[in-house]
C-alpha cells in the first residue's frame, strides 16, 4: 500500500499524513494511518483495511508537514457516505462534520481550506512543470 513518490503520477495528497482513530477494545483505541487519495475542504476520499459502515462517523486527524510551520487538524469527524472495495482495502468517500462551536468550527475550516489551497496550488505547479518545455525529461 506504499505510495509511489516518482514519476508523472506524483500526488500532492502523499504529503498528507491522516490517521483514523479505531477502537479496538471496550475501553481501548488506537490510531492508524490511511492513504488519502483526493482531498477537498468539504471531504476527502481514503482507502484503509478498517472497516466503516456506510453512514457511520469516524474520527482523523490530518498533518500537512510544512517547512514555514504545519497545519494540523486533530480529532476532526467524517461521515462515511460510501466504500468501493479495492485488493484488501477499502476505499471510503467521506464528508467532514465540523459540529457546532462556532470558535472550533471555523478554527477548523480555516484549517481545511488552507490545506486545500495548498494541495492544488502544488498539484497547479506539478501539471506546469509536467507539461512545460522540458516535460519529456521528467
Amino acid at each position: 500500500m506504499k505510495p509511489n513518490h516518482r514519476g508523472p503520477s506524483k500526488n500532492p495528497t502523499l504529503h498528507l499524513d491522516a490517521q483514523l482513530k479505531v477502537r479496538r477494545g471496550m475501553f481501548s483505541h488506537e490510531w492508524v494511518k490511511v492513504q488519502v487519495f483526493k482531498f477537498s475542504a468539504d471531504g476527502m476520499t481514503v482507502r484503509t483495511d478498517e472497516d466503516l459502515p456506510a453512514g457511520s462517523r469516524a474520527t482523523f486527524s490530518i498533518l500537512l508537514a510544512m517547512d514555514f510551520g504545519d497545519i494540523r487538524i486533530d480529532k476532526i469527524e467524517a461521515r462515511v457516505n460510501g466504500r468501493e472495495k479495492v485488493c484488501s482495502c477499502f476505499d471510503y468517500t467521506l464528508d467532514f462534520v465540523l459540529g457546532s462551536n462556532a470558535v472550533r468550527r471555523e478554527a477548523i475550516q480555516s484549517s481545511l481550506q488552507k490545506i486545500e489551497s495548498l494541495l492544488s496550488s502544488y498539484d497547479s505547479l506539478l501539471n506546469k512543470i509536467r507539461s512545460g518545455p522540458l516535460s519529456g525529461s521528467i
